[in-house]
């Protein structure tokens, strides 16, 4: 396929994870066969001030002709044609990708639990538990307090 030697960036300022919304776009661009530029596929700049930049340099169209670079960046960013195209092939790509950006936010926020069992008994204990808390649940494990039982602060 003849290029006509035009090329987009995506750009991530100050990016605040590797899930970010241009990483996301990325992503997407290459899962429907939008070829990065060959020399300088992605650049990570630093500012004197210490912050970061990401730029992807992707080619003007699929490999396969089928998509326009510069029509998949607006539609990345359209929620309108989401709306109307649901079923299209970047509209489930950009859908995955975002949900999986959503769950891995969801993982990160979520607290750890240590699960403990003694026979029939089992508690959990929150990683972040106080003192008392973690005392609370290991008395309810070891049947020195009901399983019922609330627990309050001190």
């Amino acid at each position: 396929m003849a290029s006509t030697g035009l090329h987009y960036f995506v750009v991530a300022n100050a990016p605040q994870s590797v899930l970010c919304e241009e990483a996301l776009l990325a992503t997407a661009l290459r899962s429907v066969c939008v070829p990065l530029h060959e020399k300088t596929p992605l650049s990570i700049e630093i500012a004197e001030d210490g912050s970061r930049s990401w730029q992807w340099l992707f080619a003007e169209k699929s490999t396969d002709g089928k998509y326009e670079t510069k029509q998949l960046i607006a539609w990345w960013k359209d929620p309108q044609w989401h709306a109307q195209n649901p079923a299209h092939e970047f509209a489930l790509v950009a859908r995955i990708l975002r949900n999986h950006a959503i769950t891995a936010g969801d993982i990160r926020r979520t607290v750890p639990v240590l699960k403990m069992t003694r026979g029939l008994r089992t508690v959990f204990i929150p990683e972040n538990a106080s003192d008392a808390l973690r005392e609370f649940r290991i008395g309810q494990l070891e049947g020195r307090i009901a399983m019922n039982a609330e627990f309050s602060e001190p």
